[in-house]
């Protein structure tokens, strides 16, 4: 009967202390729940420089090439109060930061612009009979009065070049009874547009034109021959020399005011 009764007892103690534990732990966790997780060791006014180790005879200086090296602390140290969080623990900026896209380039779009153009020049109508396709350069400059508007002024200065086809070298040798056996025309033109400017895609626009020019044309027939002549060379010697050229044998130009259209 005692022996049940310490039995019991000891049961009752146990269980008490088993409490008694747990709502330590209980209390210890509220009490600790806002401080920091972290622990440092606190700062004190006495902590000092050690001096730098010193290597016995008889061994290597460690190389203290890449040390790192910390810099000194402009502003005294200042403890801080229990509710701050530790250093280890970043600060929440929330939304006052934006996510990072890159770096932001605008473009300045001007008003004026500027243009080159190449390529193949062919011909058309009573043109084409007697002159062949030939090439193109030119280039220019647009304006608009607002950078983004479809609408502007288009100026351009062209020049084209085409040879003579076979049936102008055949009727010049019966009107002009020479050994005619080349020839070209040239094109000179200058002309102001207005400009219509309207975006396929991203990258490609669509433009129409609509303007007045003033265009220069001339056309030459030639006829090869020998051109003589003296060359001389760097010590003062000179020779009689001849080659083949070609001599222009008829001209003719004409300039006129005409339409500008394009596409």
């Amino acid at each position: 009967m005692r022996r049940a009764a310490r039995q019991g007892l000891g049961t009752v103690a146990c269980a008490l202390a088993l409490l008694a534990s747990v709502g330590c732990a209980s209390l210890h966790h509220r009490k600790t729940a806002g401080q920091p997780k972290c622990h440092e060791p606190p700062v004190s006014a006495t902590v000092r420089n050690m001096p730098p180790l010193r290597v016995p005879p008889g061994l290597d200086a460690p190389d203290t090439r890449n040390a790192i090296k910390i810099p000194p602390l402009p502003e005294p140290l200042v403890a801080g109060a229990p509710s701050v969080t530790c250093l280890s623990e970043p600060p929440s900026f929330g939304g006052q930061l934006a996510p990072y896209t890159g770096p932001i380039h605008t473009r300045d779009v001007s008003s004026l612009s500027w243009h080159v153009n190449a390529g193949a020049a062919l011909t058309m109508s009573h043109t084409s009979t007697f002159l062949n396709s030939g090439w193109t350069v030119g280039g220019g400059a647009t304006y608009r009065r607002k950078p983004q508007s479809p609408f502007a002024l288009n100026l351009d200065l062209g020049y084209a070049n085409f040879n003579a086809s076979h049936t102008l070298i055949n009727l010049g040798q019966q009107q002009f009874h020479y050994g005619i056996d080349g020839g070209h025309g040239d094109v000179w033109s200058l002309t102001a547009a207005g400009k219509y400017t309207v975006p396929l895609t991203r990258n490609v626009n669509g433009y129409g034109l609509l303007g007045i020019g003033g265009y220069h044309e001339s056309l030459n027939l030639t006829e090869t021959a020998l051109y003589g002549g003296i060359i001389c060379d760097p010590w003062g010697y000179c020779y009689v020399v001849s080659a083949p050229g070609d001599i222009v044998v008829v001209s003719k130009s004409l300039t006129k005011f005409g339409w500008n259209v394009g596409l």
